[in-house]
């Protein structure tokens, strides 16, 4: 059983308003798993995850599973993907800092020493019989309220059975018989549950960007993250686009409250895009109710001045030129966009 890490003190299940801010602590770490060619950045923590969604706009893909139900494809949980766009446009915005997880990991629990992971074992057993006990509470007060429905005479005879039973396990086990308790679950169902903590701080200390941070920044594709960080400074989420076809889906609000208006590709500025594709792309957001919208940042040429571009297109160009500026820091220049809608033959 996974549990949020503010329930976890000192062998104590605590409700994670009590310990927890509501706003964390910047930077924020984001773990990266380390692959040959394309790694992978997750953030565990769950206020995290939520303030990241809340005020930044930062949507990320939960892919977390349960271990006893590992098909599931609706609802996932901890811990959240992020893209590589939206890792690097937090590093850049000095939001958060890139950590190697697993060696951070490794060292922390290496320098943890055998007592220590000892009374982290014993915490999480102490939280998992709490988590028990609150169970079968649960459970006996649901039978309690199923036996008020039933004959009285029924009930008491019950209840006569299962005070001789509880008499004759004490008689059993050389101990005095005790009074039955109705909010005090009965000593055979307490196993403790299994406590799986959701991050590992604690017992870890929480990584640092000093001491952890990795100095190399999320590799993204020029092209794309451009249009990516464009979109993003005008209020749109961003998600991958993979089942449209595209690199990103954008949404004017929370992607479960909004569906995605556009069908978002990435280009660079001279590079050359196939009719074909602005057919199929104009022709696959119409019908799915979106449009197809394409773009990039405006290079510049050699003299400083822009491409000379017609009055038509000119005029369809976003207003946003001061904020742009201001949000794509360390991306100089604007960033132009084109929407495709299919209007028929």
């Amino acid at each position: 059983m996974a549990v949020p890490d503010s329930e976890v003190n000192d062998g104590k299940a605590t409700a994670p308003s009590e310990s927890l801010p509501p706003t964390p602590r910047y930077p924020i770490p984001i773990s990266r798993l380390a692959n040959s060619r394309n790694p992978r950045y997750l953030v565990y923590h769950a206020p995290t995850i939520s303030h990241l969604r809340r005020a930044h706009n930062i949507p990320g893909i939960l892919v977390g599973t349960l271990p006893q139900s590992p098909s599931q494809n609706v609802f996932h949980g901890l811990p959240l993907e992020l893209m590589p766009e939206e890792a690097r446009m937090l590093v850049e915005k000095g939001l958060g800092f890139v950590v190697d997880e697993a060696d951070v990991h490794k060292k922390g629990m290496g320098a943890l020493g055998r007592e220590g992971r000892r009374l982290w074992r014993e915490r999480l057993a102490s939280v998992g019989k709490e988590i028990a006990k609150e169970a079968v509470r649960e459970k006996e007060n649901r039978k309690e309220m199923a036996m008020k429905s039933v004959d009285e005479s029924r009930t008491e005879k019950v209840r006569e059975e299962r005070r001789r039973q509880r008499e004759e396990q004490s008689l059993a086990n050389e101990s005095p018989p005790e009074e039955p308790n109705a909010h005090e679950p009965s000593r055979e169902y307490l196993t403790p549950s299994a406590i799986t903590p959701t991050i590992s701080y604690p017992p870890l200390t929480p990584p640092t960007p000093e001491l952890h941070g990795i100095s190399t920044f999320p590799t993204v594709n020029s092209s794309s993250y451009s249009l990516y960080r464009h979109l993003h400074a005008q209020s749109y989420f961003l998600s991958p686009g993979l089942r449209f076809g595209c690199q990103y889906l954008a949404y004017p609000g929370d992607p479960l409250r909004f569906h995605s208006h556009f069908l978002v590709v990435g280009r660079g500025w001279d590079e050359e895009v196939d009719l074909l594709t602005l057919v199929g792309g104009g022709r696959l957001g119409t019908g799915v109710k979106k449009g197809f919208l394409f773009g990039g940042k405006v290079e510049h040429s050699s003299d400083g001045n822009t491409p000379a571009i017609d009055e038509a297109s000119q005029s369809r160009e976003v207003d946003a030129k001061a904020t742009v500026k201001e949000e794509l820091e360390g991306h100089d220049g604007d960033v132009r966009c084109f929407c495709i809608e299919w209007g028929g033959m």
